[in-house]
């Protein structure tokens, strides 16, 4: 989704994030304690606690992902929330995708250690680390390279987590993927490296230190 043919994408995506978050909070203003009974077990989610527990739950530890709120997260998990649900009218996301799109390490932790898969990728190919190389959250991406994250996935445009960085200008989060082993030739599918899309002389720099190429001519098209 994060193509880098119009970044307006992504803006769009933060519109719904925080649309699906304001009106789920409205609409069914529900929290971990809904689920648990007298133990965090999800034996005791029940038809008495909500009529949808199931669907409930996952809404729940979605909104929780995104808003950060850790305690609350910890406790849905306990209470049986599939830390691996994808949210279908929020584009696909997980609980891990959201997580790491708004920068909240703790939360990101916890997720990976109770299962959430870390290279899980949304319809549009987006993945947790993606985004989070994307808005420059480096503590986010370091948890997710020692979480052993793709460093190479590329969204449906072909754009991979060091492309945007390099992009969006977060010299750090490009040198803590350069150090882990991104590819930094990589192409997207218009053939445009990340050395291409660097924005500025500093990560220019870093990934020519690190072997980065100007993307070789195409000759099909005779350029």
């Amino acid at each position: 989704m994060i193509g880098l043919k119009s970044t307006s994408k992504l803006r769009f995506m933060s519109i719904t994030v925080n649309a699906m978050l304001a009106l789920s909070l409205f609409l069914f203003p529900i929290s971990c304690r809904t689920f648990r009974g007298n133990s965090h077990n999800s034996a005791n989610i029940s038809p008495n606690n909500c009529q949808d527990a199931n669907t409930d739950i996952q809404q729940a530890i979605m909104i929780a992902a995104a808003k950060g709120n850790l305690e609350e997260v910890k406790c849905l998990i306990a209470a049986g929330a599939n830390v691996n649900a994808q949210d279908n009218d929020n584009e696909g996301t997980t609980a891990l995708i959201l997580a790491a799109y708004n920068g909240h390490t703790e939360v990101v932790k916890a997720l990976i250690a109770a299962g959430a898969e870390v290279n899980a990728q949304s319809p549009k190919g987006n993945t947790a680390l993606i985004f989070a190389a994307y808005n420059g959250h480096l503590d986010v991406v370091k948890a997710l390279i020692a979480a052993r994250a793709d460093l190479n996935a590329k969204d449906n445009e072909g754009t991979t987590a060091l492309i945007l960085a390099a992009y969006n200008g977060h010299l750090d989060v490009v040198k803590a993927l350069i150090t882990a082993g991104a590819e930094v030739n990589a192409q997207n599918n218009q053939g445009k490296t990340a050395l291409i899309f660097a924005s500025t002389p500093e990560i220019e720099q870093a990934l020519k230190e690190a072997g980065a190429l100007w993307a070789k001519p195409n000759k099909e098209n005779g350029e």
